[in-house]
């Protein structure tokens, strides 16, 4: 715990530099100012918060998400549920989004990005919830992005300084121009991210520096996304 909080911690794996797990949440005392700011600490801190043990319902992801900022409703409005602060990001077997990766058929898959880098704004950050996982796969990673500028060459990040980069959305992997590690073709679209694609060109332009610095840490953040 600190300051007292009404949570325990523990590390999400040994050899990780980042991320801290969250036990224990007494969810009463979210509402508590100095809670909600040991959270906000830690986020800063950690970068990525693992909660374990707590609700699984709209209303306490809804909760927390306000705990960190206020929640934007998200852009593509076909992904919407029925509520501006949620994204429903799911497969269906009989006509869900499947993606040939490296041979392998994979259902709603996608590579590594930064959620919302086609807004005009640097995103905060976003909370994920399982609702249900399928019976393989389905994994999702985490990159340290500080640490990622970190270990950058000198003549990198000298060289890095001050550009910015220009994104537009498109959720076709085969169009991904840059950071591709797999090769990956659309096999069929599901009848959501079909609507989507259609209106890909109404999305503006957004452009983003490739390094900002963590406001308040100081700390620079490789901000770049394929």
């Amino acid at each position: 715990m600190i300051h007292g909080s009404p949570f325990t911690l523990k590390p999400i794996r040994s050899d990780l530099s980042f991320g801290v797990q969250i036990e224990n949440v007494d969810l009463g005392a979210l509402s508590n100012e100095d809670v909600q700011k040991d959270l906000r600490t830690l986020f800063i801190r950690e970068g990525l918060l693992v909660f374990r043990g707590i609700e699984d319902d709209d209303e306490t992801q809804i909760r927390l998400s306000r705990i960190f900022g206020l929640p934007i409703p998200h852009p593509v409005r076909e992904a919407q549920n029925g509520r501006d602060e949620l994204l429903a990001v799911h497969y269906r077997p009989e006509d869900g989004w499947l993606i040939d990766v490296d041979g392998e058929l994979r259902g709603q898959w996608l590579p590594w990005h930064s959620d919302l880098v086609y807004l005009d704004k640097i995103n905060r950050g976003g909370i994920l919830r399982p609702v249900r996982m399928p019976d393989r796969l389905g994994e999702t990673g985490f990159i340290d992005q500080i640490a990622a500028y970190d270990r950058l060459p000198d003549a990198l990040k000298t060289r890095i300084e001050g550009q910015f980069v220009k994104y537009k959305y498109d959720l076709d992997p085969a169009r991904q121009r840059f950071g591709r590690n797999h090769n990956a073709a659309v096999v069929r679209y599901s009848p959501i991210i079909e609507a989507i694609q259609r209106r890909v060109d109404e999305f503006p332009f957004s452009y983003h520096p490739m390094v900002y610095e963590q406001e308040l840490t100081g700390r620079k953040v490789l901000n770049v996304s394929p």
